[in-house]
């Protein structure tokens, strides 16, 4: 099926994801907001200039300056275009701009102290009003939430606002660990596959042991449909998966937003994939897509319960202790005393309709802490 597209947030991610969409010939009309007027309207030129090189001119392109907390407007402006599929890339300040503000050593102390977790408000808030918009507007549309989805999804689940599903995080782990049997095998990409149950914290955790032993992901690798697991793992299959597994690039989160973009069109129908968060999962598991929704479904001899003892552990490992009824979040203890150590921020746990707030606290009191580790 042919549809329309809207996306909240040109930053790295959102503008690589819109560039990858213009090509595909489902795709005939890109809406993109942001509030930032003149960034606005460059992005949507290279995005005709693109679509044009690509020899699709029939994809329009919208672009309006649109401030995502302001709700009437968004919900207003989204029943008016009425897309089929609404994608969140937008967040309070990225990740890549809070972590190079400090030098590498002081950001290296206080992420190892805080984890991700007590950073949640600054991905939830603008993700929190994406869902309201969305669902009052368009609610048979659906939905993709990039900003942290393993996190931000299971909370928004709660609050009875569920994305249909996320992007990227464990993803990114299953696209290079298919890449990365094939170089292994010396084969193409096209005769592996891969099973795996993971979650963001193994992403941000791939160079160390906690990934791999004390909150380990779940994987199988397959060539043709044979295992092949063991026998690349006695070659060395989990050094050459670090090797080439990204850490800074926006490109590997965006593509994995653009593909699942088209399969909520119809693509892979029928097919086991991986994907990021479907229905409020908090992690990255198998699905089967039916009528352009994910079903999920469990690789062979795992349990439902061996499933989210997995992502569980995960998550406690980024600091979330755990997602209460009404999307309440409890903070790790130790990741709650770094933050209000650190910084002086003390949250230990976060209301999600308290957000917005927390956000813009928090990042004063880091911007403080940023001026004081450089005077």
């Amino acid at each position: 099926m042919v549809g329309k597209v809207a996306i909240f947030g040109i930053g790295g991610v959102g503008s690589v994801m819109a560039r990858a969409l213009v090509a595909a010939p489902e795709i005939r009309e890109i809406s993109i907001f942001a509030g930032n007027a003149a960034r606005l309207q460059a992005e949507a030129m290279d995005l005709r200039i693109a679509a044009e090189g690509a020899g699709n001119e029939q994809v329009i392109i919208r672009a309006e300056v649109l401030d995502l907390f302001d709700h009437d407007r968004t919900a207003t402006r989204l029943a008016a275009l009425r897309p089929d599929v609404l994608v969140n890339a937008a967040t309070m300040r990225s990740w890549f701009a809070i972590a190079s503000a400090l030098p590498h050593p002081v950001w290296r102390s206080l992420y190892g102290a805080s984890r991700f977790g007590p950073w949640l408000p600054i991905n939830l808030a603008p993700a929190v009003r994406f869902m309201q918009a969305s669902s009052a507007a368009c609610p048979d549309a659906a939905t993709i939430n990039v900003a942290f989805p393993d996190g931000v999804n299971p909370v928004l689940h709660r609050m009875g606002l569920t994305p249909t599903l996320g992007a990227g995080n464990s993803e990114i782990i299953h696209a290079v660990m298919r890449i990365s049997t094939a170089e292994m095998l010396g084969v193409p990409v096209a005769e592996v596959d891969a099973e795996l149950i993971g979650h963001h914290f193994h992403l941000a955790n791939l160079d160390y042991d906690s990934a791999w032993a004390d909150r380990a992901f779940w994987y199988r690798l397959l060539h043709k449909g044979q295992d092949v697991t063991e026998a690349l793992n006695a070659c060395g299959f989990q050094a050459v998966l670090r090797r080439n597994c990204p850490h800074k690039s926006p490109v590997p989160a965006a593509v994995s937003a653009a593909r699942n973009v088209r399969r909520l069109l119809g693509a892979d129908a029928g097919r086991r994939v991986h994907c990021a968060a479907p229905g409020g999962i908090g992690g990255g598991i198998e699905v089967v897509f039916d009528a352009g929704r994910p079903i999920s479904v469990l690789p062979d001899g795992v349990t439902a319960a061996q499933r989210d003892a997995v992502l569980t552990a995960a998550m406690q490992g980024e600091g979330i202790d755990a997602i209460l009824p009404g999307g309440l979040i409890r903070m790790g203890e130790a990741e709650a005393e770094a933050m209000r150590v650190q910084l002086g921020y003390d949250m230990p746990v976060l209301n999600p309709s308290e957000a917005e707030a927390s956000g813009r606290e928090l990042l004063a009191r880091f911007d403080r802490f940023v001026a004081a580790a450089a005077a």
